[in-house]
């Protein structure tokens, strides 16, 4: 069987026609390519985050100038992790504040508050401690009556590469927490 060109179409004209439809084609492949892309790049990503440890921080007013604070971590990853520190950022309602704790003095208060007697946490293990936190005040300005206060943790894994890691959160007190 023998495929005869009928007279009426050239040669190139047939070439072109069978090109443009390979360009078509070709360019679906690809974008069902980057779709599949997208799709696994999503579920690598949710694997991760879902693997991310769980930070909370509850933050209480007790005070004109101070809040008490518990600090809850729990391990949802395979491998152990240290808690490193959490540090309090400058906050534009609260201004500059100071964490203390039962083992930091008075006299060395700083704005970051290490984590390391948490010690290691295991998978699927929760730990917990307390700190009291504290800003400049007169005594008359009320530090923490509408406030958002930044943090950041820090957080070692105890993975192949003995990974760092941060982690960002916000939490608000005062009238608009409720």
């Amino acid at each position: 069987m023998t495929f005869k060109i009928k007279p009426s179409i050239s040669a190139a004209t047939y070439a072109s026609m069978i090109s443009t439809v390979a360009f078509i084609v070709s360019c679906g492949g690809l974008y069902v390519a980057k779709q599949a892309y997208d799709l696994s790049a999503l579920r690598d990503a949710r694997e991760i985050s879902a693997q991310a440890p769980a930070i909370d921080v509850q933050v209480r007013q007790s005070g004109t100038a101070g809040a008490a604070v518990t600090i809850s971590i729990t391990n949802r990853s395979d491998v152990n992790i240290a808690p490193q520190s959490i540090t309090v950022l400058r906050s534009h309602e609260a201004g500059v504040t100071f964490f203390s704790s039962k083992d930091q003095k008075v006299d060395d208060l700083n704005s970051s508050l290490s984590l390391l007697s948490m010690g290691s946490i295991k998978p699927t293990e929760t730990v917990s401690t307390k700190a009291e936190l504290n800003g400049q005040t007169d005594g008359k300005w009320d530090n923490f009556a509408d406030a958002e206060l930044p943090f950041v943790v820090r957080i070692r894994f105890a993975d192949d590469a003995d990974t760092f890691q941060s982690f960002r959160l916000t939490r608000r007190i005062g009238l608009s927490a409720k």
